[in-house]
């Protein structure tokens, strides 16, 4: 679907990176799926991802945002667009 959507589109494409609907609280499990699902979704051409991950407290867990970052993102692509959780990501 997302070779016909660039093909069709005159935008980049972000794509949503879920696991399962509900909450943002996966499983290693389930965050293991989202680091692969990262990984074939930017060799297909997605121009960027979308998602949430959050603990059981709330909070936005940094380590594992970073993870999810480290595999999207290389050192000449290194940039992060304005969103609700970006400001908790320091530096990349």
């Amino acid at each position: 679907m997302l070779k016909v959507i660039k093909q069709k589109s005159p935008i980049p494409v972000f794509v949503v990176i879920r696991p399962r609907g509900g909450d943002f609280l996966y499983t290693e499990e389930e965050f293991e799926v989202m680091k692969e699902d990262i990984k074939i979704l930017k060799e297909a051409g997605a121009d960027g991802i979308v998602f949430g991950i959050l603990t059981r407290f709330v909070s936005v867990l940094c380590v594992l945002v970073l993870s999810l970052l480290q595999c999207y993102i290389n050192e000449e692509d290194c940039r992060l667009l304005p969103s609700s959780g970006s400001h908790v990501i320091p530096s990349i």
